[in-house]
């Protein structure tokens, strides 16, 4: 970590649930001065497929539900990023 901050070593432990549909980001600090660990930091990440987005907002009232590619225009098609957009 960078000198100015009081974390000298940040850990990460990244595992997929079985279903392959939760991500678990568990972190790690070691405090730089006294050495302390601090492992209390844990995300939760809910993946889904484009197809399963596009339900869960139509079973909520939106429609017109489109994914993009990241912010262009162009259709969703696996890439790194999605946008989507729907209307109420």
């Amino acid at each position: 970590m960078p000198e100015d901050d009081p974390w000298r070593f940040y850990l990460s432990a990244i595992s997929l649930d079985d279903s392959r549909q939760i991500l678990t980001h568990e972190k790690t600090f070691i405090h730089r001065a006294t050495g302390r660990v601090d492992t209390g930091r844990r995300e939760r990440l809910y993946l889904y497929s484009d197809d399963a987005i596009a339900q869960l907002l139509a079973a909520t009232g939106f429609r017109e539900v489109v994914t993009y590619e990241g912010w262009s225009q162009t259709r969703y098609e696996g890439g790194e990023v999605m946008v989507v957009t729907a209307q109420k």
